[in-house]
């Protein structure tokens, strides 16, 4: 495990903390960002204090929404205003999203998803 400072000239843009996984068929090594993950069915804290979201996995649905949080309840800060999902299982890339006071996402319908974050 280790981190990499991307820059520009001499400003570094980012710190991101990495994974390495070695392939035992061929020896290659594979390099991902670490990350953690939350499997929710109803609004839910899925992180205090600072940090990234990644993506959210849409498991299944009907009719679900989803809304996300700066902050450790549906309050203030809004993230990411609410999502409709469309038909079937799909993945939503927020790239390394920041937040700082908390992750909170609020489900709207019937949805189960699992929030990728750090």
């Amino acid at each position: 495990m280790s981190d990499q400072v991307y820059t520009t000239g001499v400003q570094p843009v980012g710190v991101i903390e990495l994974e390495q996984a070695l392939n035992d068929t061929d020896d290659s090594i594979t390099v991902y960002p670490k990350s953690s993950y939350a499997n929710i069915s109803a609004s839910a804290l899925v992180k205090t204090g600072a940090g990234q979201v990644y993506g959210i996995i849409i498991n299944s649905h009907s009719s679900g929404t989803i809304k996300l949080w700066d902050n450790t309840s549906a309050a203030t800060t809004v993230l990411c205003n609410t999502i409709t999902f469309a038909a079937g299982e799909r993945w939503i890339p927020l790239f390394g999203m920041t937040f700082g006071t908390g992750l909170y996402a609020t489900i709207g319908g019937t949805a189960d998803v699992t929030i990728s974050y750090r």
